[in-house]
């Protein structure tokens, strides 16, 4: 009788520790791709449109919805002359072609200063 009652107190612990170990156990993580999402995009083009614009404080850098624009600082509300059109496309390779006055640059990730900078020389080394 008492045997019979220790034995399901056991088995009882036992069920609730296993669930606490599965519930409770670190899994594989997760590898977040970007694109994948509405938010990691958003997040990656904020980072990519902050380091644009501490890497290139003498211009003027403006977000948009899918891309980031730098242009020339407007004066005595002229419109900016746009140099560089950049986009994040985790689909496709990196990519930057000049087409006439700026620089279309497509990305599949959120590029360094570094990479910018030369990438971007052919346009901004007179600015």
């Amino acid at each position: 009788m008492i045997l019979e009652k220790i034995l399901v107190v056991l088995i009882v612990l036992t069920v609730l520790s296993l669930v606490t170990w599965w519930t409770q156990r670190k899994g594989k993580p997760k590898v977040r791709r970007m694109g994948t999402d509405k938010n990691s995009r958003l997040s990656d083009l904020n980072l990519l449109y902050d380091r644009a614009k501490k890497e290139f404080i003498s211009l003027e850098v403006r977000k948009f919805t899918d891309k980031v624009v730098i242009s020339e600082k407007s004066l005595f509300n002229k419109n900016p002359k746009d140099l560089v059109f950049i986009t994040l496309n985790p689909n496709r390779g990196k990519s930057v072609s000049k087409k006439g006055l700026f620089v279309v640059a497509r990305y599949p990730h959120v590029p360094t200063r570094e990479e910018m900078q030369k990438d971007f020389a052919r346009v901004l080394n007179k600015y």
